[in-house]
C-alpha cells in the first residue's frame, strides 16, 4: 500500500526505536508490526495489547482492526476520489467489493457519482436523473438503460 512520506518517516523512527531498545536480539526482517525479537506477533496479542488500549485511550467505540480501512477508503470516496484508485489502494479484486462496501453508507453517493458520470443530454437534464433516483432509492442505477 503507497503510504506518505509522514507515514514512512514515522515508520523508520519507530523501526530505529526499536532497534536501539531491543539492540542485539533484534533481528530485522522487514515487518512493520514486529514482535521484541523481530519476529511475526500474534494476531490476538496485537489487538489486546495495542489496537484495544488505543481505541479506549482515543475514546473510541470498539471496532474491529480491519474497519479503519472501510473508514478510510469511504472517507476518500466522499472527498471524490475516484473509486478505481480507491480499489487499487485498498488492493481489492475488483471494483465491486469497493463500492459495495463503502459507498453504501453515504447517502446518495450512487446518485451524485451517476450525475457527475453521465453527460447531460437536449433529451433528458440531470435534474430529470435526480428526480428518477430519489423515486427509486434502493435501485442501482444502471447506465445502460
Amino acid at each position: 500500500m503507497p503510504l506518505t512520506g509522514a507515514a514512512v518517516g514515522a515508520l523508520s523512527d519507530h523501526l530505529a526505536r526499536q532497534m536501539r531498545e531491543i539492540g542485539d536480539e533484534y533481528e530485522d526482517k522487514g515487518l512493520v508490526f514486529a514482535s521484541q525479537t523481530g519476529n511475526t506477533m500474534s494476531a490476538s496479542n496485537v489487538v489486546n495489547r495495542h489496537f484495544k488500549p488505543l481505541l479506549k485511550r482515543a475514546k473510541l467505540p470498539r471496532i474491529r482492526p480491519h474497519d479503519p480501512r472501510h473508514t478510510c477508503a469511504t472517507l476518500l470516496l466522499i472527498k471524490g476520489v475516484h473509486p478505481k484508485y480507491v480499489q487499487e489502494l485498498l488492493e481489492h479484486a475488483n471494483i465491486s467489493i469497493t463500492l459495495d462496501t463503502c459507498s453504501r453508507v453515504i447517502p446518495g453517493w450512487a446518485t451524485r457519482q451517476w450525475l457527475l458520470w453521465r453527460s447531460p443530454s437536449p433529451r433528458r437534464s440531470t435534474h430529470d436523473d435526480a428526480e428518477h433516483a430519489r423515486a427509486v432509492p434502493n435501485r442501482a442505477i444502471n447506465p445502460c438503460e
